[in-house]
This record gives C-alpha cells, sequence and structure tokens, in this order.
C-alpha cells in the first residue's frame, strides 16, 4: 500500500478551516442572562420608552460603538459615545438616542439574575472613553464569543461567569477612577 493512500484524521481540517465570513458570521447569542446583538442604528432620534427594551424581565443595555456615534440622554444627564467607547443605560427609564448612524454591539442583561442592581441603582445611565481600554477590550471579547461560541456546556457556564465580570468591571470603573 502506498503512503499517500493512507488516510488520517489529525483534525487539523477543522483547526485550519477557513475564517467564517462577515456576511455568515453569526449576529447575537444568548448566555444566560446576557443577550448579545450586533445591531446598527439609522440617522435620527429614537426613543426607548421605559419598557425594558420589549424584555419581560427588568434589563439594563450596554453598548459598544464599533463605527458612529450617538448620544444617550434621561432626564438629567447627556452621554456622548463614539467608536470603541461604550455606556449602559436601565431598561425602566425612557431614553433619547440621537446619531448620524452607528454601528455598534448591544448588550441586555436580565439584571436581576445578576449581581448588577446595586451598581444600576447608583448610575442608571453611564458612559466610558476609549482611553480607559476596557470598552474596547470588552467590546472585542463579546464579539468574539458571538462569532465562535463556546462548544460545550461547561464552555456555555464559563462564559456567562466572564461576561458578568468583564461588564461588573466596566460598572464599577466610575467609581475606581473617582477614588484614585
Amino acid at each position: 500500500m502506498a503512503l499517500d493512500s493512507l488516510s488520517f484524521d489529525t483534525g487539523f481540517d477543522e483547526l485550519f478551516a477557513p475564517p467564517i465570513s462577515r456576511s455568515k458570521a453569526r449576529t447575537d447569542a444568548t448566555f444566560g442572562p446576557f443577550t448579545l446583538t450586533n445591531s446598527r442604528l439609522k440617522r435620527g432620534t429614537h426613543l426607548w420608552k421605559g419598557n425594558n427594551f420589549r424584555h419581560g424581565w427588568h434589563a439594563a443595555r450596554f453598548i459598544f460603538i464599533d463605527d458612529g456615534g450617538l448620544s444617550l440622554a434621561n432626564d438629567s444627564v447627556l452621554h456622548e459615545i463614539g467608536a470603541r467607547e461604550a455606556a449602559v443605560c436601565v431598561g425602566w427609564e425612557r431614553i433619547t438616542v440621537i446619531t448620524d448612524g452607528a454601528k455598534y454591539l448591544q448588550v441586555d442583561v436580565a439584571v436581576e439574575r445578576t449581581g448588577f442592581i446595586p451598581l444600576l441603582a447608583l448610575t442608571p445611565l453611564n458612559s466610558w472613553r476609549s482611553e480607559s481600554l476596557l470598552p474596547g477590550a470588552t467590546s472585542a471579547a463579546l464579539v468574539s464569543l458571538i462569532e465562535h461560541g463556546p462548544a460545550t456546556e461547561t464552555g456555555h457556564s464559563y462564559a456567562i461567569s466572564v461576561i458578568e465580570a468583564m461588564l461588573g468591571s466596566l460598572l464599577r470603573l466610575p467609581v475606581l477612577t473617582a477614588a484614585v
């Protein structure tokens, strides 16, 4: 038997498969209390009505800007964010969003299933600049989870813990910055 006629399953085919094209890539994923979605918002003024973003649970929404920018305002504060920056708002308050167009990652969180309620009570609308590095790094990790999510139940559980830790770090960032 000639050596070139032997067939071995090395597993390298999967390892070195061509990357998924952006057009075929997943655009959303759910990990426990976290729903991750790649989104676009058209130019204009949009109102998030305080109905928990149409979820049946108390929701907070993290927004990580990939391209473009937007302004978020509630009754008392206005935040403007651009590329590699992030914001969070609670779903039970009315939020006005103004944009010339934006591509972003949104993470809707079932807050009662996380430890975020005390942190969100302090700042129901907040944002983080790109200089802090954490918004861009968090966004990149979350997009990777959407596109290449874990294949096992153990990996899925681990992803939930990692997401909660990353978003919790963002929520704590303003407090840590103010204390320095």
